[in-house]
């Protein structure tokens, strides 16, 4: 009995069809009370302009809010640095964008935004992707063992990339000071990820 191995490898281009939305609000001041006070009024400021324009605030939710003191290395000047940060979840929206970028540049609200494109389904994904990863490989096998007048009768090991790749330009989330900027607008709607899973088999032949 002789062994071979091979690497499966499967991929599939799926819409991006989730979005998360994280607000980031941050203030510094000469002290904790007043970094706090102003990043609470530039929340309160922007989530009552979203809420004008028809938006659910239930549907926001406060991720985190930190508070550090901040000293200087120049001078013996202290600051207090606040920071809040909100999320939005929805289905991926190209307007959207626009919107929260149009809300914050109306009502001067200091707003950084990230968003992060995602799909639904990803696990199930995945295990498609896995399988006809495993069957991938095993053709390879078949095709060297039959050429040395053999076959395939099963696994002796297997490597999985469990987690696969998402081959895209933009790999991380995209940040950028709110400001009316039309980042995405152009190009959402045909936005797509390559999902892909790897496995590396050792076969047994004879």
């Amino acid at each position: 009995m002789g062994k071979v191995k091979t690497a499966g490898y499967a991929e599939r281009k799926v819409d991006v069809n989730k979005a998360t939305y994280q607000f980031t609000f941050e203030e510094t001041k000469k002290n904790a009370f007043d970094s706090v006070k102003a990043t609470d009024q530039a929340v309160e400021k922007y989530l009552k302009a979203l809420k004008d324009k028809g938006f659910d605030i239930k549907m926001f939710r406060l991720e985190d809010q930190s508070n550090s003191r901040n000293s200087s290395y120049n001078s013996d000047s202290i600051t207090a640095h606040s920071v809040k940060r909100i999320s939005y979840e929805c289905q991926a929206d190209t307007a959207l964008i626009n919107i929260f970028n149009a809300v914050a540049a109306e009502n001067a609200v200091n707003v950084y935004i990230s968003v992060e494109f995602t799909f639904e389904n990803e696990k199930e994904l995945k295990k498609e992707l896995l399988q006809e990863a495993v069957r991938n490989s095993k053709e390879k096998a078949e095709i060297i063992a039959l050429a040395n007048g053999e076959k395939v009768v099963g696994i002796d090991h297997a490597d999985f990339d469990r987690y696969g790749d998402m081959d895209d330009a933009d790999d991380q989330p995209i940040m950028y000071k709110a400001a009316g900027m039309n980042l995405l607008a152009d190009e959402l709607s045909e936005r797509q990820e390559t999902v892909s899973e790897t496995v590396y088999i050792t076969w047994n032949i004879e």
